[in-house]
Parts: structure tokens; sequence; C-alpha cells
């Protein structure tokens, strides 16, 4: 089923039009395709720091400021490790950026806000109908 069917599909439903002419399954498929996109959508935005720090060691799309250009907002990546001792002031694990050299180069970088890495973008992903 395409997104523009399932969008379809949920219109109808949201109208009261569907349910005398569609099967259960392709409502729960429209259904299932909705809840994906609310999903992808919810991994896909940008998550303060004060909110919350990564559980996991891995690499992630980050924001960082720096205090010599205190109006200015840059985006990067760069590896998050976890770590063992527990801050009880802000009820979360320390962790560390592992920032790449050109992040370094500036002075008191503050990372901001992150957010996990896009996947890669693949053909046959791209070719669906």
């Amino acid at each position: 089923m395409t997104n523009e069917k399932a969008i379809n599909i949920l219109l109808a439903i949201k109208k009261g039009t569907a349910l005398s002419f569609l099967s259960d399954e392709a409502i729960a498929r429209a259904v299932d395709i909705a809840i994906s996109a609310l999903e992808k959508q919810e991994q896909d935005r940008w998550i303060p720091c004060k909110e919350r720090l990564p559980e996991e060691y891995g690499e992630y799309r980050i924001t960082w400021k720096t205090s010599s250009d205190p109006g200015k907002r840059f985006i990067g990546d760069a590896e998050y490790e976890p770590g063992l001792e527990w801050d009880d002031a802000h009820d979360r694990f320390f962790g560390e950026w592992l920032l790449e050299d050109y992040v370094k180069a500036y002075p008191d970088v503050e990372v901001t806000a992150w957010k996990p890495l896009p996947e890669p973008y693949t053909e046959e992903e791209h070719d669906k109908p």
C-alpha cells in the first residue's frame, strides 16, 4: 500500500465514509503506515540535552554553540560515550561528547541538542511505488 492510499483511507475513516467499503486488513495497514510515519517523525526530532542524553554509545547528529559566537548555532556529528558515574544534580549518568577536531578548535563548546543519525539513502527504498 502506498502512503497516498493510506492517507486517503484514513481521511475516509475520519469523514465516516470508509467503513462500508474497506476491509479490516486495509484499515489496519493504513493505521500501521500512519504509526510508522509518526514514529519516524518522533525519532527525527531534536532532543535538547537538558531533556535527556543518549543512553547508548554511538554517533549522533548534534547542534552546538560556543561562547565566542553566542548568536550562532552549528550542526555536526559526534560520538557520545555514556559514563558510569551518576549525576545527582541532573538525575542521569555523566557522559561525554567525543567531538571532532574542527569542533574542539572553538572555545567553550556546548552541545545543546542531539538526534540519531538518519539511515543512509538506498535506491531500493526510493524506487518503491
